[in-house]
């Protein structure tokens, strides 16, 4: 059976720089460092994690006066900044430096008279923090409500989360520029991003069936697990090795494989070994 491996596997640039400013923290800070919510979506980086003291709150008054706030991956408000800097917190910011742009985005369309338009998966993380930077932003998540904003006679300034679906926010963009007066769009979804999608839609193409390698909370590895699953039915997706069944290989010639942008390289490995054992 011939395997063939995405060109973009491994963390992605900014979660593997969250991840290692995390380990950072817990070295230098230990017992100390506290998280709103999880770092990023990946139980088994979050299980490492806590096993090194780093503590998720729900609620930022949870974090004691003076300890340490470490901001995750995909970023918070500038609200919970500020709440922050009045609890006197040491902030350590592992916000992805691409969602940071994103930030300044939407800043500087606010700034120039624009609506801000926000297309992404309402009550993600980082659309929540996005959304923070703005009064009143308009939230696309699909084509569908694109249809239905109401955004005639607006000017319109457009951003997407960083990891959305290329094609989706095409579309998206085209049918809110026919109903508003002005809309400017500026491209924010990330490399890496688009590398892997291009990838899945090539491999899910050239192979009879289709690993995506991540976890089932991780919004770009389920885009990966649809797009593959438009071109090819065979699609499956685990998070490690341990949930590969070898009914889904009977009589296949060829596999592709592709992973998330916050699953780690040892799992991609570990999935491709076992593949290649059925070989």
């Amino acid at each position: 059976m011939k395997i063939s491996v995405s060109k973009e596997i491994g963390f992605c640039f900014g979660v593997a720089r969250a991840v290692k400013t995390a380990i950072e923290a817990s070295n230098k800070y230990e017992g100390r460092v506290y998280m709103l919510g999880d770092i990023i979506n990946n139980e088994i980086v979050i299980e490492m994690l806590k096993g090194k003291g780093i503590k998720k709150v729900d609620r930022l008054e949870d974090i004691p006066n003076g300890d340490i706030f470490l901001v995750r991956a995909h970023g918070v408000p500038p609200d919970t900044f500020k709440m922050a800097k009045k609890k006197n917190l040491v902030i350590i910011d592992a916000t992805c430096p691409m969602v940071q742009k994103i930030h300044g985005a939407v800043v500087s369309f606010d700034r120039k008279g624009y609506r801000v338009v926000i297309v992404g998966d309402r009550g993600h993380d980082e659309v929540i923090g996005i959304a923070g930077e703005v009064e009143s932003p308009i939230i696309i998540s699909d084509k569908k409500s694109a249809e239905k904003a109401r955004v005639e006679g607006m000017k319109l300034g457009i951003v997407s989360q960083s990891t959305q679906y290329e094609r989706d926010v095409s579309e998206i963009v085209d049918i809110l520029k026919k109903k508003a007066d002005e809309a400017v769009a500026s491209n924010t979804v990330c490399n890496s991003t688009k590398t892997r999608q291009r990838e899945a839609a090539r491999l899910s193409k050239e192979n009879d069936v289709m690993i995506v390698i991540g976890s089932k909370r991780s919004a770009n590895t389920g885009r990966l697990k649809m797009i593959s699953e438009e071109n090819n039915p065979k699609t499956k997706m685990v998070l490690t090795k341990d949930e590969l069944d070898p009914i889904w290989f009977e009589d296949a010639e060829s596999v592709g494989v592709t992973a998330g942008a916050s699953t780690r390289i040892e799992e991609v490995d570990d999935v491709v070994g076992v593949l290649e054992e059925m070989s």
